[in-house]
């Protein structure tokens, strides 16, 4: 009930949307009116909690666990939160967005691999305050080169009315045109946010050239201001040593993570040899196949010889025969050459095209008949391959019925066309090495998968916190930008996008831009520097670590399971021999 409850919390934090000056929705009017009873649910939660197992001041009580603390920050700001409006309310809703992470107290997978993001993230502390030092070095450098340097634009002589929004200087640096003046005073460059007045706005310029995202930008301003002479001297060895040196540093810490003993040698993903049907090249069809060639099958032809007619016979021969024929190499060659031809076929489909043939359809409907007859429909689904064959081809029939039935329209069905690029993966029958990396990967999607809604868990977070900062605020006279937080689906994808790196720092400016400028809203940066570290060096280094980290976190946690089950066995030892025997055996 308690998991049902943050859902649907979690659903009505997304339904809201947020409007200028502060104004609802009539939907977001009636959602706020949820509110008492979402908090009225995790309070009873909290306190039966706290009733079994107490408060703080022994051990196993609840808030010495923290997952306990982190749903008790939770309820308690909630409370506060509907308290009255004498308290800043602003800040107490935007805790509302941690609610999400209750999930994670609720799913123990969820909690092994957070707890496994958490133990990797102890060495990037050590890179990340070496990183810090390199960016405050070149934020001092900045300031003794472009402070103040970014303020002087170009103004009309009659009007006073700024011309454009460029730097300019006196020679080698960017002259104004006749009827103009450089002067000051211009905020600067990205609303005057990316500059070097002082250090603060030196390292988060710095920050943002790291990132690989502007720096182009603010080198042509240095040009602009003081001439294109020795400015690249100070950019170039910034993203030479800020960006590509500091980016291999946290690879190879990652890395070093990895290994067994810290000596470089990297563990690689075990193989379960139980997938026999994935590893062979003849597949798991071949495991009722080999009865063709068997002293079983040869007894089997021969005993049918002397019961049964002949009708029956001729039957069994013959499906030992078509047997035979699919376990060949020539058959399974013939099938991968028309895979090849129909993917061919489908890669030419163009705008305007004629009518040409490229349907395999039926031929590949045959393989699989053949093959049912031959082996037995049993044997048959038996391997993966066989599986997945079956259901493209499935896929396919489905199109080519709904395309009759339904002539001339669309739901999306065409979609199912792409299932037919995927017989190509056909070819790793016989490409053993990516046979092996595609059977490593189907081993790490169970960790994969519990890392990437983890993953999205924290986007949604995030989300939420933007709609509360944000929302409604990204007004210019531009209009509203694409990348705007009014709504949940636009908040989750400017997140996104965050996370990838991709103009993150437009969106910084247009956030501190919202919130009153350089002179008010600076401190909103943190939002988005700190999204931009999560996306760079936590999520996309975890994710490739997924198998691994919890692999271990796995080990450690059925070890631990193992030590207190053997603790709960000495403690009954006292009272009941026999119980400590059987809990010792269970254990």
């Amino acid at each position: 009930m308690i998991l049902t409850t943050i859902i649907a919390n979690c659903i009505v934090l997304a339904l809201e949307q947020h409007l200028p000056d502060g104004d609802k929705t009539p939907l977001s009017e009636r959602l706020d009116d949820t509110e008492p009873y979402f908090i009225a649910i995790f309070c009873f939660e909290s306190g039966i909690k706290i009733l079994a197992l107490g408060f703080a001041f022994h051990k196993g009580s609840y808030l010495r666990n923290g997952w306990n603390v982190m749903d008790f920050v939770v309820v308690l700001t909630g409370i506060l939160s509907s308290v009255g409006s004498e308290l800043d309310l602003r800040t107490l809703r935007a805790v509302r967005v941690l609610r999400p992470l209750k999930l994670v107290s609720g799913i123990p997978s969820l909690q092994v691999v957070l707890k496994s993001i958490m133990k990797a993230m102890i060495p990037l502390l050590q890179i990340g305050v070496l990183l810090f030092v390199a960016i405050l070095m070149f934020a001092i450098i900045g300031l003794e080169f472009y402070m103040g340097k970014f303020h002087r634009t170009c103004f009309d002589n009659i009007t006073g009315e700024m011309f454009d929004e460029q730097p300019c200087g006196e020679l080698p640096a960017r002259k104004c045109d006749d009827g103009f003046n450089c002067s000051e005073y211009w905020l600067g460059p990205n609303y005057g946010i990316t500059q070097f007045d002082n250090v603060l706005f030196a390292v988060l310029t710095v920050f943002q050239c790291i990132t690989m995202e502007g720096w182009t930008d603010m080198l042509y301003y240095s040009n602009d201001a003081l001439g294109s002479a020795w400015n690249w001297m100070y950019y170039v060895p910034l993203i030479i040593i800020g960006s590509f040196f500091m980016l291999n540093l946290v690879l190879e810490e990652v890395i070093l993570a990895e290994d067994d003993d810290g000596t470089g040698s990297r563990r690689r993903p075990t193989i379960k040899k139980n997938k026999a049907d994935l590893l062979n090249p003849e597949e798991g069809e071949d495991h009722m196949g080999d009865a063709v060639g068997s002293p079983f099958a040869r007894g089997s032809i021969k005993s049918g010889k002397g019961d049964g007619t002949a009708f029956s016979k001729k039957e069994r021969r013959l499906r030992f025969f078509i047997r035979k024929i699919v376990k060949t190499q020539a058959f399974y060659w013939t099938v991968l050459s028309l895979v090849g031809l129909n993917t061919l076929c489908v890669a030419v489909v163009h705008y305007d095209q004629p009518e040409l043939l490229s349907d395999f359809l039926c031929l590949f409907m045959s393989e699989m008949l053949i093959k049912m007859y031959g082996l037995g429909t049993r044997p048959y689904f038996h391997s993966s391959f066989n599986c997945f064959d079956c259901a493209v081809i499935v896929g396919s029939i489905f199109e080519v019925v709904w395309a009759m039935v339904k002539p001339g329209t669309s739901f999306g069905i065409s979609v199912l066309r792409a299932l037919r690029l995927l017989r190509i993966f056909k070819v790793t029958k016989y490409w053993a090495s990516l046979r092996n990396l595609v059977v490593s990967l189907l081993n790490s999607m169970k960790s994969i998968i519990s890392l990437l809604f983890l993953l999205f868990l924290f986007i949604v977070v995030f989300a939420l916190l933007g709609m509360q900062l944000f929302g409604g605020q990204f007004n210019f006279e531009q209009g509203t930008p694409p990348t705007n937080f009014d709504t949940f689906p636009a908040a989750i994808m400017t997140v996104f996008q965050i996370l990838t790196g991709e103009d993150w720092n437009v969106v910084m400016y247009d956030g501190i831009q919202s919130q009153g400028g350089v002179d008010k809203g600076m401190v909103f940066s943190v939002f988005f520097i700190v999204l931009t570290l999560f996306g760079n060096s936590i999520a996309v280094d975890n994710l490739a670590n997924a198998q691994e980290l919890t692999k271990d976190e796995q080990e450690e946690e059925e070890a631990t399971t193992q030590k207190m089950a053997l603790q709960k066995a000495k403690e009954v030892a006292e009272v009941s021999p026999l119980s400590a025997a059987n809990l010792s055996i269970a254990a």
